[in-house]
């Protein structure tokens, strides 16, 4: 998985390349990273370690498997990058796959964006922050998040994309989002069905209401709010004006309905022109 690491550590990662063709194959395997000028990495076969940028060629029986390790070192520079390793079949040359892996550097890098979704949402905050944002951000799966006691401090803001993720959340990542929020964080977060996984019967984060109360500062009313057009509130400094119509991003559409849980958060976004309440944003004096 991804990796949030210092930069005087490095990250390790393994892949697996399994041969579920008709035949015994040979396979050309490189690794690349798109990343800050000073990063260095290497990726081992059963042939030796090589240095990004090599080739190797490695033989897997039909059926058999073969392993393959990348570390990255960032040599004390700060940054996100993007390692891509590449497996070739010489049976069939078109046959290309390719696995990614990323790392984001705990120091230096401003924004953090979590795809969470598991299926590239993610890539819908990254895109936007391409257009206008000036800062350094990194952008890593939910996977990152789940080492126990993981320090989250050094990021301004951390950007979540949920999607339709199922459960919405696992234990670890709450309790390092509110050790982050603790700590004075500012946390970006939409989903699909995040309060209905939290609150309903059967839901999977059902251990998560707290943290939805209590840093979300939102309380869970229904599975979905009665519209497919979302609206702002007049005034507010970030939903005046604006008007979401809902496609079908997912394969349905649920927006959840919520309300201000306590007084640190107020009602920005709307189902249609009201009253039921889609989005908050919360300021406690110490996370927003």
């Amino acid at each position: 998985p991804d990796m949030i690491v210092a930069n005087n550590s490095s990250a390790e990662f393994t892949a697996t390349l399994y041969n579920q063709g008709l035949l015994d194959d040979t396979y050309n395997i490189t690794a690349s990273i798109d990343g800050p000028a000073g990063w260095m990495g290497e990726f081992t076969t059963e042939n030796g370690t090589f240095p990004f940028g090599e080739l190797d060629s490695v033989q897997v029986t039909v059926g058999d498997s073969s392993s393959i390790s990348v570390s990255v070192n960032p040599n004390y520079f700060n940054g996100a990058g993007v390692i891509t390793l590449e497996c070739a079949s010489k049976n069939d040359p078109g046959t290309i796959v390719n696995v990614t892996f990323n790392v984001v550097t705990n120091t230096g890098v401003h924004l953090l964006v979590v795809d969470a979704s598991e299926d590239g949402y993610g890539s819908i905050i990254s895109n936007s922050l391409d257009g206008f944002y000036e800062g350094r951000y990194g952008v890593v799966s939910r996977a990152a998040l789940q080492p126990a006691g993981i320090d989250l401090s050094y990021f301004t803001m951390i950007a979540w994309a949920g999607g339709n993720s199922n459960p919405a959340f696992y234990p670890e990542e709450v309790e390092n989002l509110q050790d982050y929020l603790d700590g004075g964080g500012n946390l970006l977060l939409a989903a699909h069905n995040l309060g209905s996984d939290i609150f309903e019967a059967g839901g999977q984060s059902q251990f998560a209401q707290s943290f939805f109360n209590n840093y979300l500062h939102s309380s869970y009313i229904a599975d979905f709010g009665g519209s497919y057009i979302l609206t702002g509130f007049t005034g507010d400094p970030i939903t005046d004006g604006t008007v979401i119509p809902l496609n079908s991003v997912y394969a349905t559409r649920s927006p959840d309905e919520i309300s201000a849980f306590d007084a640190f958060a107020t009602p920005i976004v709307q189902f249609g022109t009201g009253p039921k309440i889609n989005s908050v944003r919360a300021d406690n004096g110490n996370h927003k």
